[in-house]
C-alpha cells in the first residue's frame, strides 16, 4: 500500500475509534512505515521508519522475544535502556518518543 492511501486509511481509523469511544487510540505498529535496517544486535534490530500521521523520521528498535526469555540478564538490560536515554539530554542521542 502506497503512503497516500496508508494515511488516509490511518486517518479514517482514527476518526472513526475517536467516533465511537470519545477518545484516540492508542498509537501501534500501524502508525508506521518501515524502512531498511539500520542496526542489528545480539537480541535487537534497528529500522529506519516513517510515522505516517507527522510525516517525521523514527529509528524503530524492535526485539527478539525468544532471546530475550531466555536470558534474564537481557531483560534487565532491556528494561533499563529506556529509562537511561530517557535521563539523557544530547544531540548525538536518539530520544525514545514513544514505546509499543
Amino acid at each position: 500500500m502506497n503512503y497516500m492511501k496508508k494515511c488516509i486509511s490511518l486517518c479514517k481509523y482514527i476518526k472513526e475509534y475517536y467516533r465511537r469511544y470519545s477518545k484516540y487510540p492508542n498509537t501501534n505498529l500501524n502508525f508506521y512505515l518501515y524502512g531498511h535496517l539500520i542496526s542489528q544486535g545480539a537480541f535487537r534490530k534497528v529500522n529506519i521508519g516513517l510515522n505516517i500521521l507527522t510525516v517525521r523520521g523514527v529509528a524503530i528498535k524492535s526485539f527478539n522475544k525468544k532471546s530475550l526469555s531466555a536470558n534474564g540478564d537481557n531483560m534487565k538490560k532491556i528494561l533499563n535502556e529506556p529509562d537511561l536515554m530517557k535521563k539523557l539530554n544530547n544531540p548525538n542521542i536518539t530520544k525514545i518518543l514513544e514505546m509499543l
